[in-house]
């Protein structure tokens, strides 16, 4: 009887010590900034494993949300998200994201946010292509694709007035937009 009392003992310990593993720490403790802290590293170790390079002065920010997948059970994640300074301007530009689970602290995502193309980057564009070209939004539709220092901003609208049931000819105007200096590099017609 004794013997089975000490095994039942050593089996709710062991559950007890498996569960306090998997189940994140409560918010805002002692042992949530340390799993931030732990979070930061792991994140940082997952962007160096996808030969991802951090500037020197690169900027860090966590954040706890909860994941609700849909045919698992839901689970808290930290976001940590890397940021760096723009150059000449106060603000801060998207480097990387990284989602590591509360529980496990182990990544469950990355993402390489330079990639993504941003608002100021489409403002930029559109105000020299409107005020060469005089439309307005409604008369044209763009596409943007990023690459590394510039983005690509290709406008499409009628040469001519558009006549209900009839096809319009179409005329496309590339520009392209610096993505450190936010200016226009070049605004052309493109001739299919």
């Amino acid at each position: 009887m004794f013997a089975h009392h000490r095994l039942s003992v050593l089996i709710i310990g062991v559950c007890f010590l498996l569960s306090a593993c998997v189940n994140p720490p409560t918010k805002g403790s002692a042992a949530d900034r340390r799993s931030r802290e732990r979070a930061i590293i792991t994140a940082r170790k997952e962007i160096s494993n996808r030969h991802w390079s951090l500037p020197a002065d690169y900027q860090v920010k966590v954040e706890r949300g909860t994941f609700i997948p849909e045919f698992v059970d839901e689970y808290d994640v930290y976001t940590v998200t890397f940021t760096a300074r723009e150059p000449k301007k106060n603000s801060v530009r998207p480097l990387y994201e990284v989602d590591v689970d509360c529980g496990s602290e182990k990544v469950t995502g990355a993402w390489d946010q330079r990639k993504n193309v941003r608002d100021e980057e489409i403002a930029v564009a559109r105000r020299a292509f409107e005020r060469r070209f005089g439309l307005r939004r409604n008369q044209y539709i763009l596409f943007a694709s990023p690459d590394t220092n510039t983005i690509t901003v290709r406008f499409s609208f009628d040469k001519v007035p558009h006549q209900p049931g009839a096809v319009t000819p179409q005329r496309d105007v590339r520009c392209v937009v610096d993505r450190t200096t936010q200016k226009v590099k070049s605004l052309e017609e493109i001739h299919n």
